[in-house]
């Protein structure tokens, strides 16, 4: 999967720059930023709708995410500068990747 990630990246940056000028020493940084904030607002979003307000297909989806965002820690270079958010996300991965989402008898309040 992160060979597909980086060509599906690169095919992207290809088509970009037929149509627009692109620096990719820009443009990658910023990619990655915008990769790591959606990774974390689908994860909340699958937490409101799966735990919260037990809405079915919706806590399936956390494991996957959370793999997301730990290849995102591994790979994505953002992540060395953000510092306490980083450990932050680190820690939930590690927390929640131990957890089963299969199911769950509380909404979480």
């Amino acid at each position: 999967q992160p060979r597909a990630r980086e060509m599906l990246l690169e095919i992207y940056l290809r088509e970009l720059a037929l149509r627009i000028p692109v620096d990719e020493e820009v443009f990658r940084p910023m990619y990655e930023a915008y990769s790591v904030a959606r990774v974390l607002q689908a994860l909340g979003a699958f937490g409101k709708l799966g735990l919260h307000y037990r809405k079915p297909g919706f806590r399936s989806s956390i494991p996957p995410a959370l793999a997301n965002l730990e290849y995102l820690s591994r790979h994505a270079q953002i992540f060395d500068s953000l510092g306490t958010l980083r450990d932050l996300m680190l820690r939930l991965v590690e927390a929640m990747s131990r957890r089963d989402f299969s199911e769950v008898d509380q909404p979480c309040h």
